[in-house]
């Protein structure tokens, strides 16, 4: 593969600066000298999606794809656009060349399997993800949709679910540093419980958590849901036993101190 162009450098530092106007000029004056040039194709591409303008990204990731059919990363950027448009058939196609053309590619992997799932094929997009969690094993991204996956998929048991979970678990405690003691609690004394849900209105989460708070012997857990919704207020499915606050607008810090007093 051919090195980029000095030009051509510089408008991918003008679209990373979120400057799409340079950019989409720097880009057009390449293609006046070479209408060809794959990678100002690729890079119109990019700015169109940027600009919400989907359909027209999908034309040029195509016309840069008959000048460099072999290049994943348009392939991976036309299939996240395809998804976008509802067109998973076309998303896992071009998902699944770019993982053949680059393996060690996460994001490749990572379009496939929603492309997957987004087909029905939640055992299949598990896989995908866990593919990708092994190009970046520390994003969280991966396997977020990993272990989403893994809830619909037929081939994968609770115990397995579990133990990935677990897995899940225990990189995050093994990064986040010494938060602290916590308090000794005395003898019959009821463990603390506190949830972070925000976008309470539109994540799928709570269908998970409702089920989880109703079980809890109240006698041995205080409960504390943290969380925002759009329209404010409690959301219904919190058991009254249950105590909620309202974090909607608050900065990470405060939330965390918040949490961390219960």
């Amino acid at each position: 593969m051919n090195e980029p162009s000095q030009a051509l450098v510089y408008a991918r530092s003008l679209l990373e600066e979120g400057n799409l106007a340079a950019a989409i000029l720097t880009a057009e004056q390449i293609l006046a000298s070479n209408a060809e040039e794959a990678g100002a194709l690729h890079l119109l591409g990019l700015a169109a999606n940027t600009a919400g303008k989907t359909q027209e990204a999908v034309a040029y990731y195509g016309r840069a794809l008959l000048s460099a059919p072999s290049d994943a990363a348009v392939h991976t950027d036309l299939a996240a656009a395809y998804l976008t448009l509802g067109a998973a058939g076309n998303a896992e196609a071009h998902a699944r060349r770019a993982a053949f053309l680059d393996p060690g590619f996460g994001t490749a992997h990572y379009n496939l399997g929603n492309a997957l799932f987004a087909l029905g094929d939640a055992a299949g997009a598990a896989d995908a993800f866990a593919t990708a969690i092994k190009t970046e094993p520390e994003n969280d991204l991966y396997w977020s949709n990993h272990l989403f996956a893994l809830n619909f998929s037929s081939e994968t048991t609770p115990a397995e679910i579990y133990k990935r979970n677990r897995a899940w678990g225990a990189m995050v405690e093994s990064e986040s540093g010494d938060y602290g003691t916590s308090p000794v609690l005395g003898p019959g004394a009821p463990l603390n419980l506190a949830y972070y849900l925000p976008e309470l209105d539109t994540h799928v989460t709570p269908r998970f958590l409702e089920p989880v708070l109703h079980t809890h012997d109240k006698n041995s857990f205080r409960v504390c849901v943290f969380g925002s919704r759009l329209g404010g207020g409690r959301p219904e499915f919190i058991p009254k036993d249950c105590d909620w606050v309202d974090v909607g607008g608050q900065p990470d810090e405060k939330i965390v101190a918040g949490m961390r007093a219960v």
